[in-house]
């Protein structure tokens, strides 16, 4: 019984701790909202207007007063997440028309409600980059009057839903390119029976977004292709960082130095920049359990000679 209770009471603790340890998920439908697309791309000309619709859609059967508003969006690591600034939008390179008011609280019932915005490039001789949010933030019916105070100044972007809007505005066409391996660490041996974990960052040195192709070719000790990993394509925002995430899992034949070449490219296959590094892949594991083994066999030999010269 006493065997019993110390077993059930490490089980709970157990489950406990793994449920503290797990992550929680966080998603936009915690505020009874969704909207669409959540990320836009835009690419403008000086003087040029694009529209871009997004779709609002309650997931309640009650009726949500929301208030929209626009705010810029920072990048905060190398993971793609940003960093809003509560402030509404302001001093931006672009002309903005909103088919609803901004800051003004408007009703959202069962159907979808679409918003539409048309932003118009300004005049430049010089590339630059716009990142915004569109945030939608519910608010109680009896705080919605927007005179007094002003909505700006009571809009909490951290409780809202946001679609990003990554708009660049390209005079020429002429997107500038300066791109960085900042950080590729392998490890110079590597057991064999492990899975070699990857994790490239990219730095982009120019202030501009760009969409780099990353491809991790595995070269034998011959020079010859042993496998090719595709990373995904990820958006490296302007004066940011990207890391990208990927493994490989050698076969137990793999032995001696591998080159693990990282090639980084335009979309139209320009070579932005390259690297490569040496791991030596031997089966430690392997040669530990026959080290012992040996050993084991050492003993036990000596053990038998020893008791058999003592009779």
């Amino acid at each position: 019984m006493k065997i019993f209770t110390r077993y059930t009471l490490l089980f709970i603790l157990t489950s406990f701790v793994y449920r503290l340890s797990s992550p929680i998920k966080v998603n936009a439908q915690n505020i009874s909202l969704s909207v669409s697309p959540p990320v836009v791309e835009i690419l403008l000309a000086p003087n040029q207007q694009l529209s871009q619709t997004f779709f609002l859609k309650s997931n309640t059967p009650d009726s949500l007063t929301i208030i929209p508003s626009l705010h810029l969006a920072t990048p905060s690591d190398s993971f793609g997440h940003v960093t809003l600034d509560p402030s509404p939008a302001g001093n931006i390179p672009l002309a903005i028309s909103s088919s609803l008011p901004l800051n003004q609280p408007f009703t959202l019932g069962d159907s979808p409600l679409s918003l539409t915005l048309t932003l118009e490039g300004a005049t430049s001789d010089l590339p630059e980059d716009t990142y915004l949010a569109l945030s939608f933030q519910t608010v109680a019916p009896s705080t919605a009057d927007c005179s007094h105070p002003p909505c700006p100044d009571r809009l909490n972007v951290s409780s809202a839903i946001s679609s990003l809007i990554l708009t660049t505005l390209a005079p020429n066409n002429i997107i500038p390119t300066h791109v960085e391996l900042t950080s590729f660490e392998l490890p110079l041996l590597q057991d064999t029976a492990l899975t070699l974990p990857l994790s490239p960052t990219l730095a982009n040195q120019s202030p501009i977004m760009l969409r780099p192709n990353l491809t991790l070719t595995v070269l034998s000790p011959r020079g010859q292709v042993v496998e090719t990993l595709p990373l995904p394509s990820e958006l490296i925002l302007g004066n940011s960082s990207r890391t990208y995430t990927s493994s490989w899992t050698p076969h137990w034949s793999n032995l001696g130095p591998y080159r693990f070449r990282l090639t980084a490219t335009t979309a139209g296959g320009s070579t932005l920049t390259e690297s490569e590094k040496v791991v030596w892949l031997i089966p430690l594991r392997f040669l530990i359990l026959v080290f012992f083994l040996l050993l084991l066999i050492v003993i036990i030999t000596r053990q038998i000679r020893t008791r058999l010269l003592a009779h």
